[in-house]
């Protein structure tokens, strides 16, 4: 679901193995479920990696499987880092594949994509309660000096959701004179902090 944390894990994912891909990592944003975007076209998203592998622009085919081959070929017996976010199906993801082994690919979705060949996947649930208070901790900072009873309570609100105990987090650290029983009760007049956090940005 939005706001669960998949790119965030993806992000960390990447930067904890980048030193074993030493010919480049590459981030794209594939807007699959964007509110206010498009999703991108794969041959467009094609046209973007390969300017960045340095591919000049009369090189690139117009058409999405010549695309798909010249970047095939260049990742070939090369160790890349590919990070493509928000993918709406298997489609979208299949021509930015490499050809050969040696490169790794991270996919985040709302989906399932179950018809990915040699892939693994990693579902995320909700965090733990405790998790969820000790992440509105660090990220509040000092302003969440409060009992571990209003934090359970606050964080139950956001849906024990990292993107919306996050942005809860911000609000109290950006009001001074709030407690955490102050951001409870504008939680539960805007009918819980996980729904308003997610209108103001989709994960």
């Amino acid at each position: 679901m939005a706001g669960v944390g998949k790119t965030a894990l993806a992000v960390q994912a990447a930067h904890r193995v980048a030193a074993r891909y030493p010919d480049g990592q590459i981030y794209l944003d594939l807007h699959g479920y964007a509110q206010d975007e498009r999703p991108l076209d794969p041959a467009e998203a094609l046209d973007r990696v390969l300017r960045s592998l340095g591919v000049p622009d009369d090189r690139i085919p117009p058409d999405l499987d010549d695309r798909a081959a010249l970047y095939r070929s260049r990742l070939a017996g090369r160790r890349t880092l590919i990070v493509l976010d928000n993918a709406a199906a298997e489609a979208h993801v299949v021509p930015l594949l490499p050809g050969t082994p040696g490169n790794l690919v991270l996919v985040t979705s709302r989906r399932l994509l179950a018809g990915l060949d040699q892939s693994h996947s990693l579902t995320l649930d909700l965090l733990p309660r405790g998790d969820a208070v000790t992440l509105f901790t660090l990220a509040a900072g000092t302003a969440a000096g409060e009992p571990d009873a209003p934090l359970a309570e606050l964080v139950e609100l956001c849906g024990r959701l990292p993107l919306a105990v996050r942005v809860a987090a911000a609000r109290l650290r950006s009001r001074p004179t709030w407690t955490v029983a102050h951001l409870i009760d504008a939680c539960g007049s805007a009918g819980t902090c996980s729904r308003s956090s997610r209108r103001a940005t989709a994960a």
